[in-house]
């Protein structure tokens, strides 16, 4: 399997995924987030995805972004 931060496909968590985006999104963020599961459930990818998406701006659907964003280098490169 890909490491997380390589991996952009968060399966089996829609309701995850929708939460943190509106939440990302809303006028007002929460200043920090508890990401709690048995290991290997996706915690790390969906993290990743987050961070990559407020990278890119914070804008779209479902904490999505362009994967060419020149922000995203520093998650491919381990930074």
């Amino acid at each position: 399997l890909p490491h997380p931060r390589e991996s952009t496909d968060v399966i089996g968590h829609q309701g995850a995924v929708n939460t943190l985006h509106k939440a990302l999104t809303g006028t007002r963020r929460p200043h920090a987030f508890l990401v709690t599961g048995t290991r290997g459930i996706g915690k790390a990818t969906l993290v990743y995805q987050a961070i990559r998406f407020l990278l890119a701006g914070g804008k779209g659907d479902l904490l999505d972004a362009p994967p060419l964003h020149p922000a995203l280098a520093r998650i491919r490169n381990g930074s």
